[in-house]
């Protein structure tokens, strides 16, 4: 088990939380033999930012992303415990305070053309396709259509 520490958004703008996150998981998957780890059968777990920022090491495993920190190679999140993440972010900041540079949820939106947007929202459909494939899930009142 190895537990990792992040920047807060309130001290460090994003990327840097996840930045963190993505470098510990590389490090643990690099350094798996010495450390006896397998490092396809990794798994991350996080409650409220920490289970946001679970969320989004499990669904950017393999890509790179701009500031985001080392790639994590596809397949090695096996399983994510993310316990009450915020996901709707824009829900969450209501509009008069989404230039807000204190609001700590605030400062992980990207404004864009007067819209705002959640850090990652090419990947919705993504992510909710992800969901109804795990058969456990699919066709569950939990998964959105």
């Amino acid at each position: 088990m190895a537990s990792v520490d992040y920047h807060l958004a309130t001290s460090e703008p994003f990327p840097a939380q996840i930045r963190d996150v993505r470098t510990a998981a590389w490090w643990l998957w690099k350094n798996a033999r010495e450390l006896e780890i397998n490092p396809g059968r990794m798994m991350v777990a996080g409650q409220s930012a920490g289970g946001h920022l679970a969320l989004l090491l499990a669904f950017t495993q393999g890509e790179h992303l701009k500031g985001w920190g080392p790639v994590v190679p596809h397949g090695t999140i096996r399983a994510v415990a993310a316990l009450y993440p915020p996901t709707d972010l824009l829900r969450l900041v209501p509009p008069k305070e989404r230039d807000n540079p204190i609001h700590p949820v605030a400062l992980l939106l990207v404004i864009e053309g007067g819209h705002a947007f959640t850090l990652y929202p090419g990947r919705v459909k993504d992510i909710l396709a992800f969901l109804n494939s795990v058969p456990s899930l699919k066709g569950s009142a939990a998964i959105p259509p």
